[in-house]
């Protein structure tokens, strides 16, 4: 039996939450696509899901490496969606981790900003310009898009002040340790 579930997240780690949840309650991936999540009725509890942020496309010779990497270590690649990764993995009762080190969390944690944050300032950027012309101009200004691009703004923001947080976090304890 094949489940269908049509859902948009924009903090990863929720996603990971829900679809462990899911996993929990006998519903394993089966296909991935951006907002699009296929189940299949399985055992509850026999996977282990992880979502990762690869340097490059997974088309890229090093992350097809990694990915060969992952694959030689049990764990399986579901989908892709740009150089995001979802994989998963059996569970055996132990803790599935991909970023285990504190370098390899830094790199995660920049690797997200370097992505998200253009994407953030044009998003603000595209509001102030609307909200300038329409302040000399008066006209030529959807507020539609105005609002839909300041709710962007703020989610993207949100979320780079959270991982930019965890980013610090972790940076902290490693110079703690040094």
């Amino acid at each position: 039996m094949y489940k269908t579930i049509i859902k948009f997240y924009m903090d990863y780690r929720k996603e990971e939450v829900w679809l462990n949840e899911m996993a929990s309650k006998g519903l394993s991936l089966h296909t991935y696509s951006p907002f699009r999540y296929v189940f299949k009725k399985t055992e509850p509890g026999k996977y282990q899901y992880k979502i990762d942020l690869l340097d490059n496309l997974p088309s890229h010779p090093e992350s097809e490496n990694y990915i060969e990497f992952l694959d030689e270590n049990g764990v399986e690649l579901i989908g892709t969606h740009y150089r995001w990764i979802l994989v998963r993995k059996l569970n055996d009762g132990t803790d599935f981790n991909l970023n285990t080190t504190t370098e390899a969390k830094m790199s995660f944690y920049k690797r997200y900003l370097q992505m998200v944050v253009p994407i953030w300032l044009v998003n603000i950027m595209f509001v102030l310009t609307n909200l300038l012309s329409f302040h000399s101009h008066g006209q030529g200004v959807s507020m539609f898009a105005v609002a839909v691009n300041s709710f962007v703004a703020l989610m993207l923001g949100i979320m780079v002040f959270k991982v930019y947080k965890m980013y610090n976090i972790v940076k902290t304890e490693s110079s703690i340790y040094e």
